[in-house]
């Protein structure tokens, strides 16, 4: 426009000229002090110029503030002071020092610069440098390695930047809300793309990264609708999740999805975390992004095409994936460049290669889930042609399921199962061809705790049966079982303790007990049991004295007692102390000289580690 409105002035004036000069031409005149003469007829007149007028440009400089750095070397431009400028060129130099940093906040909220160029000498751009400002472009010098947190958040006149390949480090929302940014490239010497970096930019269609890129963080690209294209190198080591792109034109596409995982071409993302079982990679597939199924704990199995030529570094970093099935031959896959993943696979993984999808085997069937102590064992049919099973469980509140585990058995106990919640389990087969198909539906329980007994006594009017509560129990079912014997249902109680007089006479006959906790109108188990021999408390307690101080303790025998333990109560301790033992069950005698130190006597029948209840009354002498 400018160069047309100078033509066009030129060619008025020139007009101009022609309609003020007269019909005749001059004759010959000669100019005072001038040598050059015009000859009479001819048109070539001297050429006269004006001497151009420049007006002084201001340096940048002027429009700025430094500080000098804190080892003294080199400055900062910590301020912009000046008015509007189209164009503003930071200088390489300063007062003879180079200036290396944009400093924290130099151009925030800055509405007088359109243009900014920054030298090579600048390594830094410090956080809010520029935000909220009225940058419409921005030259970045082969020598910044750092951008700031929120360096250019919301320069929402932005339209483009060129990334200098000396960068490593984008700090967090460095870009964020940038609305006009259309396109980005991220050089390979990025090593940090922090959380939100380009989020918000609401205009931005496409990202390139470059060979060598890595380090994005989580949402990265948050909220940029837009995005419908994503290029990628050859050997891409940069982790990226479908949910850095939520929300974008390419995350909405269905193309881009097969079978709960994200792909960007023929190169897989990732796989959303909450799948189980096994998953298939798309037919076609080249590339495994890095961390492709890290995280990823319910998946037992991955099938590849022959197809893949490169996995990135984690790519199979999850603790539950355990086989890879691989559509080509052994010959093949060893072709596959596996970057980091070579030693995981070794060590933690088995690789099927050529399966025959006719052998897969079927699915098999939960058949009983019981409560027992300590959780749920679950049991299910076997499969032929399995080599293995995997075990998942789902919670009532979750649509989930979680892989337990590996089995070649067809029962295990799940004992993380919490207490009164349902819980529904399934289970897959796997051998060398793959993996069964899952059913979904499976078989569910609600857990139980079973009781922790904690005591079995023999009392002197029966064996008394001790138990730890159980939240939620309404009551608790008591079982007694006599050696050789079916167990026999006692009662059911409301406490934690059970009195069985039934075998108050029953001398020297062993028992068994156990527990069931009744909760919500279920039982819990009761394989957990306490046993012991029932021996009856000594009756008959006497303990005399001759003049002699002589003292003789008798009581009556116990049935089922092979001796006793003879006990005083010494009033200078303030307890019973141990002062003999009585073999053979018909003795039922101790003589021993009487002390002032006792006052009470009392004995307990014995019979290998079984005794009987200890009566802390005693007899006085």
């Amino acid at each position: 426009m400018k160069k047309f409105l100078s033509l066009f002035l030129a060619m008025v004036l020139v007009l101009s000229a022609f309609i003020a000069a007269p019909n005749e031409l001059p004759g010959l005149v000669v100019s005072a002090g001038a040598e050059e003469t015009i000859t009479e007829g001819t048109t070539n007149l001297p050429e006269t110029t004006e001497p151009e007028t420049t007006e002084p440009v201001t340096p940048a400089e002027s429009f700025l503030e430094f500080e000098l750095s804190s080892d003294g070397k080199s400055y900062v431009v910590s301020e912009y002071k000046g008015e509007y400028a189209e164009q503003l060129v930071i200088p390489s130099e300063y007062e003879g020092k180079p200036v290396t940093v944009i400093g924290w906040g130099a151009f925030s909220h800055c509405n007088k610069i359109s243009c900014v160029v920054i030298p090579d000498s600048v390594s830094r751009i410090e956080s809010y440098a520029f935000c909220y400002s009225t940058l419409k472009e921005l030259q970045l010098g082969e020598g910044v390695t750092y951008i700031g947190s929120q360096a250019f958040d919301t320069c929402t006149a932005l339209e483009e930047i060129e990334l200098p390949n000396s960068l490593k480090e984008i700090g967090r929302n460095a870009f964020s809300d940038c609305k006009l940014l259309e396109e980005i490239t991220i050089p390979g010497n990025v090593s940090k793309i922090d959380s939100y970096a380009f989020a918000y930019c609401t205009s931005l269609k496409k990202v390139v990264f470059l060979e060598g890129a890595s380090g994005l963080e989580y949402f990265a690209f948050k909220d940029c609708p837009n995005i419908e294209e994503v290029v990628l190198p050859e050997k891409n080591q940069i982790k990226l999740y479908a949910s850095d792109f939520k929300g974008s034109k390419i995350y909405k596409d269905k193309a881009n999805w097969y079978a709960d995982s994200f792909y960007i071409g023929t190169t897989l993302i990732n796989t959303t975390t909450h799948i189980h079982g096994t998953r298939a990679v798309r037919p076609g597939t080249t590339h495994l992004n890095p961390g492709a199924f890290s995280g990823v704990n319910n998946l037992v199995a991955v099938t590849l095409p022959k197809t893949v030529r490169y996995i990135g570094n984690d790519a199979f970093k999850s603790d539950s994936l355990a086989v890879i099935y691989y559509e080509g031959t052994q010959t093949e896959f060893n072709k596959i460049d596996l970057a980091n993943n070579a030693s995981h696979i070794k060590n933690n993984m088995a690789v099927s290669c050529g399966m025959n999808k006719s052998k897969i085997p079927q699915t098999p069937k939960v058949k009983a889930l019981t409560n027992v102590v300590g959780g749920v064992q679950i049991t299910w049919n076997k499969v032929s042609n399995a080599d293995l099973y995997v075990v998942y469980r789902r919670g009532a509140n979750t649509e989930h399921w979680t892989a337990l585990g590996f089995t070649t058995g067809t029962s295990v106990v799940d004992t993380t199962a919490g207490h009164r919640q349902y819980w529904r389990y399934s289970i897959q087969a796997l051998n060398d061809n793959g993996v069964s198909k899952f059913d979904s539906t499976g078989k569910y329980t609600k857990y139980v705790e079973t009781p922790k007994l904690t005591g079995l006594y023999n009392k002197s009017n029966g064996l008394e049966l001790t138990w730890n509560p159980v939240s939620g129990a309404s009551g608790y079912r008591v079982y007694r079982r006599a050696a050789n014997q079916s167990w026999v249902y006692l009662g059911t109680v409301k406490g934690t303790a059970y009195l069985d007089k039934a075998v108050n006479t029953h001398g020297g006959k062993y028992y068994r007990y156990t527990v069931r906790a009744v909760v919500d109108g279920r039982y819990s188990s009761f394989e957990d049991y306490l046993y012991t021999m029932r021996l009856g408390t000594p009756q008959g307690l006497s303990a005399k004295s001759d003049k002699y101080l002589n003292l003789t303790i008798k009581w009556k025998s116990v049935t089922g007692a092979t001796g006793y333990y003879v006990y005083a109560y010494d009033h200078t301790r303030y307890g019973w102390v141990q002062i003999g033992y009585v073999k053979g069950g018909k003795n039922t005698s101790f003589a021993t000289t009487a002390s002032a130190m006792y006052t009470n006597y009392t004995v307990v029948a014995a019979n290998g580690k079984y005794r009987s209840e200890f009566n802390t009354k005693g007899v006085k002498k």
